[in-house]
């Protein structure tokens, strides 16, 4: 019986005896908690002001007062922790106290870790049964893996999600470059009664602005030189759909003309006609701005901006939702290893430490790519070590060419250098591709290739085929 599956939850120690605090703080960290240990009732007490536990495991003879002293702060704090208490002495009277004052379980000096490990399992169980009973997951979790998390900001974007998903309104979601917009606005379709209806995404910064109107109205035949025959445009594909605009804050002016009326009126014109074409189609756009200080230098208008923010969803960096981290990381691992057909990896307890530390200025996205790249580079290997991560609180991003180097070492015999390389790309740009669901801009961003440049080399390798 093992502790894998509450990999990533917290826990207190508060145990005087440093032999055995140490002995504790091994064993929870060998299965992936996060740990933090006191030594006195007045040191728990400023810990529990700053985190909240999943599980607080405390002895009740401490120098400067009894464990019973915290327990109704804790279940004050955060009814859903678990208290355990640990006691050299078993005396009915303390023991009906600590129950009142809020222990879950009470376990006798010295034990075994075997029995340690099975009262805590039954604790963690009990717990995720109650926090489903106070709060239904919400719909999106179980509709979509990735929307991992139990931080208070997420949750509350999670919570919004489901609100507003079975609704018509116009959503604007904001958030740092690699948070999950794009994620949370498939979500939001999917969770529609559009689900069944086209999704289409344009990033509206990656198009130039001579043809971003273009991609997204359309044009007739003769609109322009070289129109030589009609074109459907973005709004139109996703009639009855739900439209994603991403980088919202990058369109144009002008263009910005063009969506509020269609926003107000649900319809436009093509390019080249006067021909008023009427759609059904749900707007979910995405920044990483802040459109207020944008509306203020005059480079967006602020009548689109309200009409846009109906409903605001505020995606938070992975700095800010640490605890998160944890869940993330085995989600990934788990994603990686079916995806590459790969043994399960765990991370050691310096590694994910590390992980929790890092700013990850490029958030899930990054901490997705970092994972994705230690577990394909250590092979068989199932452990994987701080050094699988080459990433610093100095370094903005992780050296992956470093990480690269460390693995690929040249055999005796030599290589073919020519095939090596070209299989190392065309693996890459698979990968890229696969990630993206086929879109080519986004796989070439994830290679930093032009967009051409990659749709070229896929189509020498035969690429395109899956992903047309």
């Amino acid at each position: 019986m093992g502790l894998i599956e509450t990999q990533g939850n917290s826990v207190l120690v508060l145990e005087d005896d440093l032999n055995l605090a140490s002995a504790l703080r091994d064993f929870f960290e060998g299965e992936g908690w996060q740990v933090e240990t006191a030594g006195t009732a007045a040191e728990a007490q400023s810990k529990l002001t700053h985190q909240i536990f999943d599980l607080v495991l405390a002895d009740y003879l401490l120098p400067d007062a009894n464990g019973l002293s915290i327990f109704e702060d804790i279940q004050t704090r955060s009814p859903l922790t678990k208290i355990m208490m640990m006691t050299g002495v078993v005396d009915m009277e303390v023991a009906a106290k600590a129950f009142k004052k809020g222990a879950s379980d009470l376990i006798s000096k010295p034990f075994k870790i075997t029995e340690l490990e099975e009262r805590i399992e039954q604790l963690m169980e009990a717990r995720r049964l109650e926090t489903e009973k106070r709060e239904p997951e919400p719909k999106v979790v179980r509709k979509l893996s990735e929307m991992v998390g139990q931080s208070p900001s997420i949750k509350k974007a999670l919570r919004l999600i489901d609100l507003v998903a079975g609704k018509n309104a116009t959503v604007l979601v904001t958030g740092e470059s690699g948070t999950g917009k794009e994620l949370v606005a498939r979500a939001i379709h999917q969770l529609s009664s559009r689900s069944k209806s086209p999704f289409i995404a344009i990033n509206c910064g990656a198009i130039p602005e001579n043809l971003l109107e273009n991609e997204l109205f359309g044009h007739v035949r003769g609109a322009f030189t070289d129109a030589s025959e009609s074109r459907t445009g973005k709004f139109e594909q996703a009639n009855g759909g739900t439209l994603f605009l991403d980088e919202i804050s990058n369109m144009p002016l002008s263009l910005q003309v063009k969506l509020l009326r269609v926003l107000e009126e649900r319809e436009f014109e093509k390019l080249g006609s006067n021909q008023t074409i009427k759609v059904d189609v749900r707007i979910i756009a995405a920044t990483n701005c802040d459109l207020r200080e944008k509306i203020k230098t005059g480079e967006f208008r602020f009548d689109l901006f309200y009409r846009l923010n109906v409903v605001p969803i505020q995606l938070p960096p992975l700095r800010e939702r640490r605890d998160d981290i944890p869940l993330l990381v085995n989600h990934f691992l788990k994603s990686v290893s079916d995806e590459h057909g790969l043994p399960q990896k765990k991370l050691e307890p310096a590694a994910l430490k590390q992980l929790i530390q890092y700013d990850w200025p490029g958030n899930i996205r990054e901490l997705r790519n970092v994972l994705e790249l230690a577990s394909v580079l250590s092979g068989d290997r199932t452990i994987l070590t701080v050094e699988d991560f080459p990433i610093s609180h100095e370094s903005s991003e992780p050296d992956q060419l470093e990480l690269l180097q460390k693995y690929l070492q040249l055999p005796e015999e030599g290589i073919d250098l020519n095939q090596v390389m070209s299989e190392l790309e065309r693996n890459l740009i698979y990968q890229s591709l696969k990630r993206t669901g086929g879109n080519k801009g986004k796989a070439a961003r994830l290679l930093f290739l032009k967009r051409t440049t990659l749709v070229e080399k896929a189509r020498r390798m035969n690429l395109l085929k899956e992903f047309s």
